[in-house]
């Protein structure tokens, strides 16, 4: 494969979604799966330079999936000669750590290939020197692959989950938080009743004016306690309660202790204060891990 004058280097093949059905490897849980779905992409490079800029970007945008998405802590790396990519030049990945097993997991990989896969005697993958006058030079470009796969899912189970239900981070969960109505018994009236409701439901539309996924759980027949249970299980990050006094209160569910802080706050306040637990939530960064390429 060659390409023209024309063509510059690099050269970004398509990104793919790909699934994938595994039938010689055991499986396990949450982590390995007979069938899984990972991104992937591959770039050629016209210097090394280039491509071991390109392999530490990806890498980059691999740790901010984990770290500022799914508040997963991660370390970057090298991967040593035996666990890089058979093949490749080298491999650099994100790493991170399961608290219940004291195991390392690898979160995902970008890799130098070099040239060992454009060379002559492998693909046969050039490029025409723009530095030679006559035209005929040929550099074999220099390969890039990385991937990132559905086993982040996986992780961020592993480091938030817990006995109570599954804990998701506030930018990944569907519903941040839930306004529940509380109060109402069997001599509640219809009116006292509608009246409750309908300021859960204005709550939740105010929340949701300031980007906030919120959602009133008015459902009949189930007590708050019973609902309190079923949305910590659905991994709702803060319960919003309303009942017939003016004061609100916020159950917000600490990972990974499952620990609860219950605040008590004015109407004035909650949009300042979801703001910043959900809005502005620090991620559990580690601290800035430099590498840098290995020299050979």
């Amino acid at each position: 494969m060659s390409f023209d004058g024309s063509s510059r280097a690099p050269v970004c093949l398509p990104r793919a979604f790909c699934g994938d059905f595994l039938i010689d490897v055991a499986t396990e849980p949450f982590l390995r799966t007979r069938e899984f779905l990972w991104q992937e992409g591959h770039t050629a490079h016209l210097t090394r330079e280039e491509a071991d800029k390109e392999v530490l970007e990806i890498l980059d945008l691999y740790r901010r999936v984990y770290e500022e998405l799914l508040a997963v802590p991660v370390i970057p790396g090298v991967k040593s000669e035996k666990e890089k990519f058979a093949g490749g030049l080298y491999t650099t990945t994100v790493e991170g750590f399961i608290p219940t097993s004291g195991r390392g997991i690898q979160g995902g990989t970008s890799h130098c290939l070099g040239t060992n896969f454009s060379n002559p005697n492998m693909f046969d993958i050039f490029v025409e020197d723009p530095n030679d006058p006559v035209g005929k030079g040929k550099i074999y470009v220099w390969q890039n692959s990385w991937g990132l796969s559905t086993r982040s899912i996986g992780v961020m189970v592993m480091v938030h989950g817990d006995d109570k239900g599954l804990v998701l981070p506030p930018k990944v969960a569907c519903v941040q938080v839930v306004v529940v109505p509380c109060g109402i018994t069997a001599k509640t009236t219809d009116e006292e009743r509608k009246r409750i409701n309908d300021k859960c439901e204005e709550i939740a539309q105010s929340l949701r004016g300031i980007d906030i996924r919120a959602k009133a759980d008015l459902r009949d027949g189930y007590t708050p306690g019973w609902k309190f249970n079923d949305w910590e299980q659905k991994v709702k990050n803060l319960i919003f309660t309303k009942g017939l006094r003016d004061t609100y209160s916020i159950e917000k569910r600490v990972s990974p202790s499952g620990s609860r802080l219950v605040l008590r706050i004015l109407p004035r306040t909650r949009h300042s204060l979801l703001d910043g637990i959900l809005g502005r939530r620090a991620p559990y960064h580690s601290k800035d891990w430099p590498i840098r390429c290995p020299l050979s």
